[in-house]
């Protein structure tokens, strides 16, 4: 058995809007959980899980923070916190600059020019990388044309490139081709193994080929799960951490091969049942 990389795991906030901050820490502490991966800190579903209520020194387990790129929280003067995470503390978080509150169409250069500022400002004490989504309007052809510009201008200013797999997906998506292009500057991929549907399963398919990519072409940042409870099972940290290492264990055969002909055994989609 050989380790094609060997990748580190977050529990998303994603996962349950109704957990608290400090339940999520604590599931995050556990292996093999590397630590919490804080989504769209800011918005309604983060007030619910009363993240104001976790100290600096609890939410050092924070290894990643989702800001929307118009986010006050950018402007503040000096910047010594994001929410509940410090900046300079030696831990050096990544920080994900995520598409505007206020859509509109420039919604990659307002990311890139929020991460360039928030590089400048902060220097080497935390990453910053840029939200990516497998969303491609204008063609493959341009999407691809786009990340490779995008992954050449991240490399230029040193920041990384997030991918979120958990949210909006496009069936025409070409997962090898850009994750190829994108790989020497991505250091997190955001993923959801979700139940049998037809979108689980699709889901499901589209990340095993992102995945696999990953895993041949040596990714050994950061993966983050979030979990497909049912809303009955959205306060049950039993349920969530069982979850977190049952697709632990099916990612990281993702990322082993076990034989000669390179064939990996792992299946994503399988179902996920709930008592």
């Amino acid at each position: 058995m050989t380790y094609l990389s060997t990748p580190r795991f977050l529990l998303s906030t994603s996962s349950s809007p109704v957990l608290s901050g400090r339940a999520f820490l604590e599931i995050g502490s556990r292996q093999p959980l590397s630590g919490v991966d804080l989504d769209a800190y800011g918005s309604f579903r983060s007030k619910l899980q009363r993240w104001n209520a976790v100290s600096l020194e609890e939410a050092e387990r924070i290894r990643s923070i989702w800001i929307p790129a118009d986010s006050p929280l950018l402007m503040a003067e000096p910047l010594t916190s994001i929410g509940p995470v410090a900046i300079g503390n030696g831990l050096r978080p990544t920080v994900v600059i995520d598409q505007p509150d206020r859509r509109s169409r420039d919604d990659l250069p307002n990311q890139v020019a929020s991460a360039i500022r928030l590089r400048q400002v902060l220097g080497e004490e935390c990453r910053v990388a840029i939200a990516v989504r497998p969303y491609h309007p204008n063609g493959v052809r341009a999407h691809l044309s786009a990340i490779a510009g995008l992954r050449m201008q991240a490399s230029e200013w040193d920041i990384d490139l997030a991918l979120d797999l958990s949210k909006e997906v496009d069936w025409l998506w070409e997962a090898e081709a850009s994750i190829y292009r994108m790989i020497s500057s991505l250091q997190l991929v955001r993923i959801a193994i979700t139940q049998g549907t037809l979108d689980g399963r699709f889901r499901a398919s589209l990340t095993d080929r992102a995945l696999s990519s990953c895993a041949e072409l040596g990714f050994d940042g950061m993966i983050s799960l979030v979990t497909p409870v049912p809303w009955w099972h959205w306060r049950n940290e039993r349920t969530i951490e069982a979850f977190c290492r049952d697709a632990t264990g099916r990612v990281v055969r993702k990322f082993t091969r076990v034989s000669s002909s390179g064939e990996y055994t792992t299946e994503l989609s399988a179902p996920v049942e709930f008592e």
